[in-house]
């Protein structure tokens, strides 16, 4: 008499809980950006100008607070660095940097989008495992084996899809990378806005001209 074969779909919950990072670099981002947060907002050795500010030479030894900055019509660095976390080429296009912060925008979009991706195919993989044919155990005299235990007959269970089931470690590490591609992508933008506004006041200008003896390169810095 053949045996009989019970088929079943999801036989357990899985426990919810966040993806750790015990192999990716997420953990180092994340204390990177504990450390620009607490970084100070303007480097000690920035001064404000006296002649554009208008203000007497004996008050410029205190360093520019972001409000007085803020009142010259400029963006403050601890402004722009916390704008730019929250939301990458945000800050950039304050101080009109479209390059830059299409640049952060192209990468947001990508890792949000590859990272939902990279959670369904996760997502995929664990309901394959769930997925299993469940047989009967049966004894040489053809009575079923009974499970010490349990008191119940012993089953034997199969995948129905190992294939799948086995990329289940590959593919949360893929989740892992993407997640911490945009830890780093937010982070990245904000210490680009955070140099960027402390730069505001620096201007530079680099030009090459061609000539007949060769090529003649001249700059100007002003500050």
């Amino acid at each position: 008499m053949a045996s009989p074969v019970f088929k079943t779909g999801v036989t357990r919950l899985s426990r919810a809980g966040w993806v750790r990072f015990p192999h990716s670099p997420a953990t180092v981002l994340m204390l990177l950006a504990a450390l620009l947060v607490l970084a100070p907002a303007k480097a000690q050795s920035q001064r404000s100008d006296s002649t554009r500010a208008g203000v007497s030479p004996a008050t410029t030894g205190k360093p520019m607070s972001a409000a007085d900055s803020t009142i010259q019509g400029k963006l403050s660095p601890r402004r722009a660095f916390l704008g730019s976390l929250l939301l990458p080429g945000s800050m950039q296009l304050r101080m009109n940097r479209r390059k830059a912060a299409t640049i952060f925008l192209v990468a947001e979009a990508a890792t949000f989008g590859m990272s939902a991706k990279s959670w369904n195919d996760l997502h995929k993989a664990k309901q394959a495992r769930e997925d299993t044919t469940q047989t009967p155990v049966f004894g040489a005299d053809g009575k079923p084996t009974i499970d010490p235990l349990t008191g119940l007959q012993k089953v034997d269970t199969v995948f129905n899809n190992p294939n799948l089931v086995g990329r289940i470690r590959a593919r949360r590490t893929h989740l892992e990378d993407w997640v911490a591609g945009i830890i780093f992508n937010h982070l990245f933008a904000g210490a680009d806005a955070y140099v960027a506004a402390n730069l505001q006041d620096f201007d530079a200008n680099v030009q090459a001209n061609a000539t007949s003896r060769g090529m003649t390169v001249t700059a100007r810095v002003a500050w």
